[in-house]
């Protein structure tokens, strides 16, 4: 039997405007300088939905 583990995240939007992402199946919108709390299960990645002046749609963020 596998055993799900599941990693929390806290990620700041430092790019000065707002910015969604895909984290695993849960999509998020992270407002300009603020920190946004979340879990995903391992092996999940955090995907840019929006581009950015940094980030291209589809960028990956976090793996």
């Amino acid at each position: 039997m596998f055993k799900s583990e599941v990693v929390n995240f806290k990620i700041t939007n430092g790019t000065g405007a707002q910015l969604i992402v895909k984290a695993g199946k849960n999509t998020l919108i992270l407002e300009p300088d603020k920190s946004t709390d979340f879990t995903l299960a391992s092996g999940d990645e955090v995907v840019a939905k929006t581009r950015t002046k940094q980030y291209d749609e589809g960028q990956v963020l976090v793996t």
